[in-house]
């Protein structure tokens, strides 16, 4: 089986490649195939070093990401952290104590 690196020159400069074993080598070794005493595998090593071309696509910038991304921040009870917790009319206390007693158990599963 013959195996190829395959590329194109648009995008890859060839740097540098391994060269093949010649048949001329087998033939003056007798070697009449492989695996042999001298290539211990039918499979022959394959190196190439390619350079990637510079291309001339626009390029983004995320310096400064798009302002339009909503991002919520929760604790580890998927509570809003950033939720104006000072309206007190839902009775529900939001303080750490309270949720000391709900934290998950050493399986770190709630049942």
């Amino acid at each position: 089986m013959i195996d190829y690196v395959l590329y194109t020159r648009q995008h890859f400069r060839l740097l540098g490649s391994l060269d093949q074993i010649y048949e001329l080598w087998f033939q003056e070794k007798k070697i009449l195939g492989c695996p042999h005493v001298h290539i211990p595998s039918d499979h022959f090593a394959l190196l190439v070093e390619l350079e990637l071309m510079p291309t001339n696509l626009p390029t983004t910038s995320y310096v400064n990401p798009p302002r339009n991304r909503c991002t919520v921040e929760t604790d580890i009870f998927g509570e809003d952290m950033n939720a104006n917790t000072s309206n007190s009319s839902d009775n529900n206390d939001h303080s750490y104590s309270d949720k000391q007693d709900r934290l998950p158990p050493s399986n770190g599963f709630f049942p």
